[in-house]
């Protein structure tokens, strides 16, 4: 499990162009397949129930508001960026 906000990863250059910069959110080999990436809006209150993966990564970015996800019977607080 891998956990991190916008705000702690460090503002590099891209190799095209060092005027240009990024935020790396998921280094190569990290996740050896991705087999889905998707855009989910959760309203206020809406609650997604306990399930497992055994076969995929699950990646997310918060985009705006904040929750809470549970990872292996512990809480994480998720935050914008």
């Amino acid at each position: 499990m891998k956990i991190t906000s916008l705000k702690t990863i460090t503002e590099i250059s891209t190799s095209h162009n060092e005027d240009i910069k990024k935020r790396v959110m998921i280094e190569k080999g990290l996740m050896p397949l991705v087999t889905q990436f998707a855009q989910v809006k959760f309203l206020p209150g809406q609650i997604a129930e306990k399930h497992v993966h055994s076969d995929m990564f699950e990646t997310f970015y918060i985009e705006e508001g904040e929750g809470i996800v549970t990872i292996n019977d512990t809480n994480v607080a998720l935050e914008k960026g």
